[in-house]
């Protein structure tokens, strides 16, 4: 498959033509009545520790706050056990807080006092996961288990901030696109189509050292711009997220980090989708790997319906913003530090994330 160079346009328009004609070939099969389902296995049991330590220097009273995300159950993940403590105050009150925005997401913390003792001394913070990663791939024919899927959420359909896709900026990224969903096509097929448009309109206009964007620009119709070329997991899911939203699709954002020992924070961190279709259930997308599979010359489909059970999913969909903590990202992927009290508090804070097979 040639890659797309800019100012090319016919190459463009080349990839463009081979990615709806795969689509195509699929909605045939979706259309015709072709029964599909999510092979599902279990991949590993892992225990993932994000372990922080804090130092604050010029706060000796209130309280230090460090919530944690209650990781969710998927349909690619069954949390087994988790706890967040603090190593030099193991008696330190724990709370649960809810989330300001999503009544779907929740928060467990633990809340330190601080004092003249605890000026300048690391205190140590470990939240830990024990989950089951399961690995999955859609495949063709009706499912055996007779086991229900779980249904999507309110959060799941619904416009946001971040996945802005009512704004105008969107809509007209949609209509420029062909994104716009047609009476004949089931949610799995309008998917597929629209992953594989967003994959190769992403592969044509992304460059790998664009500049960062300021999550204040963190919205599905900014990202959509052929201006923005930075190819961040969170903006291709963000966008793809938006496209199927705007089509009555539910989908969400899955955030959190892959279950391997990395070097460096950028290859810890990793985010992407899910959708629903009611006669299959959720069926996992991974719109970044998508887009690096056309830039290769790849086919793009093994990142549709296809996972390796290497990922952990700390928190579903954006807006993260704690109750009783003044705090909001679009997507987060770290505890949530917080204080309590009436003095400057500017803690030091690192950071690692250690991942080992139970």
């Amino acid at each position: 498959m040639p890659v797309y160079l800019p100012g090319s346009k016919q190459i463009y328009f080349c990839i463009m033509f081979a990615a709806l004609a795969v689509a195509w070939i699929m909605g045939v099969r979706v259309a015709s009545g072709d029964a599909y389902h999510v092979e599902r296995d279990l991949a590993q049991r892992v225990k993932g520790v994000l372990a922080k330590t804090i130092t604050v220097s010029d706060a000796s009273s209130g309280f230090l706050k460090v919530l944690a995300f209650v990781p969710p159950n998927t349909e690619t993940q069954r949390v087994v056990s988790y706890r967040v403590r603090c190593r030099e105050f193991p008696n330190a009150e724990t709370f649960d807080a809810g989330d300001k925005i999503a009544k779907d997401k929740s928060y467990t913390g633990v809340r330190v006092p601080l004092s003249s003792a605890t000026l300048g001394t690391p205190m140590h913070f470990d939240v830990t996961y024990v989950v089951d990663l399961y690995k999955t791939a859609l495949r063709s024919g009706p499912t055996g288990s007779g086991k229900k899927a779980s249904q999507p959420s309110e959060f799941d359909s619904q416009a946001s901030k971040t996945v802005d896709f009512e704004s105008s900026a969107f809509k007209k990224f949609l209509d420029d696109h062909d994104l716009k969903r047609r009476p004949d096509e089931s949610n799995a097929y309008f998917a597929y189509r629209a992953f594989h448009i967003l994959s190769t309109d992403l592969a044509a206009r992304v460059d790998t050292k664009a500049p960062g964007v300021d999550p204040s620009n963190w919205q599905a119709s900014f990202l959509s711009q052929r201006s923005c070329r930075n190819g961040g997991c969170g903006f291709c899911s963000i966008q793809l997220v938006g496209i199927l939203r705007a089509n009555g699709i539910p989908a969400r954002l899955l955030v959190g980090r892959w279950a391997l020992n990395t070097e460096g924070d950028y290859g810890q961190f990793h985010v992407r989708t899910d959708f629903f279709d009611p006669s299959i259930g959720w069926i996992p997308v991974d719109p970044t790997f998508g887009m690096m599979a056309v830039q290769h010359g790849d086919n793009p489909d093994v990142n549709f319906g296809g996972t390796d059970g290497n990922f952990i999913t700390f928190h579903l969909n954006s807006e993260v913003s704690p109750e009783g903590c003044n705090f909001y990202m679009p997507i987060h992927q770290f505890e949530v530090v917080a204080y309590d009290g009436t003095e400057r508090c500017t803690p030091q804070i690192t950071e690692t994330w250690t991942v080992t097979k139970q």
